[in-house]
């Protein structure tokens, strides 16, 4: 049977939250870190030339919503799953 392999990409504006993805991830052998960038145009061009299946990114971006990030990124790679999360201190 063939071993399956995951390709992740990281966005988040903060070095050392990319760094703490990639130890994290770097324990699950099916899981590859294969790039993390500081910001959406870099992830868009990384997906444009690159195998990548999930993307788990910041959702917080001054200059992109969520919604329009997953829709540049989806619009390069319709079949990319897209994890958003925050580090950012908010109330619910």
């Amino acid at each position: 049977m063939p071993r399956i392999i995951i390709n992740l990409l990281v966005i988040h504006p903060q070095p050392v939250v990319r760094c703490g993805f990639k130890t994290f991830f770097a324990d699950y052998d099916f899981l590859n870190v294969v790039h993390a960038v500081g910001d959406v145009d870099e992830a868009i061009k990384y997906i444009k030339s690159n195998p990548v299946d999930i993307l788990i990114s910041e959702m917080s971006f001054t200059n992109v919503s969520p919604i329009d990030l997953i829709g540049k990124v989806k619009s390069v790679n319709p079949e990319i799953n897209v994890v958003l999360l925050t580090t950012q201190d908010q109330q619910i």
